[in-house]
């Protein structure tokens, strides 16, 4: 899973989440993906990538993880590729470190507060009146402001919901309270796939990747997650060969194929499937009408070619084909 560093204190909130990118070329192993392909995802909607298989989807969600495409850099991505690594770490806690912004603040809220404390104990031994209980008074001050800025900060990111809501992620991915606190080593790879999921929703970076997620799930968990992300902030492209989760998750279709991407707005996997196939039958009568139109003009060219009454109209047809 990879996860781009958040841009502590930056103003990425204020700037557009949406992504176009233009003129996008992909290859792996010298086998051209995409050729000057373009990437539009509305910030807010679910996109399904559906395309024959090895034309390339997974490489694109790749190439979008590792910024081979240009997408802005204030856009945070997420990939959930790899299984978590296991070590000593509940599974609780790993799903709550992924958020990295509120770890960071929660650590220097300690920091503070710990450091407020040995002010307060060298603060006791001292008079008033001395200089250096001043010094002291003018240090605890601005740590108070720093503490309330940070308090500030989490108060406004719910932190104190982030627990509750780690643990319900999990639930629904099938984790059990107990085992919620079982050490991810314990885990095997397909129940670490599972945490990087949790990871994943935890989260919530401005574009989600996703690669068959259903595959890791059994039937409860798949059911959670679509309707866990029919209600998700931000922008999510999935890769899935399930066409009842595309039809429940997507709002819209990107089809990749012939090194370009097709977008079908507003539709999920029928809906993208019944309009492909209109559209295949609407070019299969125009293409037999244009044969059946030319078999017409070279029967009527076979017969008068060298009829002199009607050789300039022959020669008219000739020019036609």
């Amino acid at each position: 899973m990879a996860v781009n560093p958040l841009q502590l204190g930056s103003d990425a909130q204020s700037k557009s989440k949406d992504i176009k990118v233009d003129g996008i070329d992909i290859s792996i192993g010298g086998k051209r993906i995409c050729s000057d392909s373009n990437l539009t995802l509305a910030y807010g909607r679910r996109y399904g990538l559906v395309g024959q298989n090895g034309i390339g989807k997974s490489t694109l969600l790749r190439a979008l993880s590792k910024r081979e495409v240009a997408v802005p850099t204030h856009i945070s991505i997420l990939h959930v590729e790899q299984e978590i690594t296991g070590d000593d770490t509940p599974a609780l806690q790993a799903v709550l470190d992924a958020d990295v912004w509120r770890k960071h603040l929660l650590k220097e809220q300690d920091k503070i507060i710990n450091e407020l404390q040995e002010l307060e104990s060298q603060r006791a031994s001292m008079a008033d009146t001395s200089g250096e209980s001043a010094k002291i008074d003018k240090q605890r001050d601005g740590l108070d402001q720093t503490l309330s800025d940070i308090q500030g900060k989490l108060a406004e990111m719910e932190s104190d919901k982030a627990e509750p809501r780690a643990a319900s992620i999990l639930a629904g991915l099938g984790f059990s309270q107990e085992r919620q606190q079982y050490a991810t080593k314990t885990f095997s790879g397909g129940w670490r796939m599972r945490l990087a999921l949790a990871r994943a929703l935890f989260c919530e970076p401005d574009l989600l990747l996703l690669d068959e997620p259903s595959n890791m799930l059994d039937v409860p968990s798949i059911t959670f997650l679509s309707n866990y992300l029919q209600t998700y902030p931000s922008t999510v492209l999935v890769v899935s060969h399930d066409r009842a989760f595309l039809n429940e998750v997507a709002t819209d279709i990107i089809h990749q194929h012939s090194e370009r991407l097709d977008y079908y707005k507003g539709a999920n996997f029928d809906t993208f499937y019944n309009t492909k196939e209109e559209r295949r039958k609407t070019a299969q009568r125009e293409y037999e009408n244009q044969m059946a139109q030319r078999q017409h003009l070279q029967a009527f060219i076979d017969k008068f070619r060298y009829n002199a009454a009607k050789s300039s109209e022959a020669q008219s047809r000739i020019k036609k084909l």
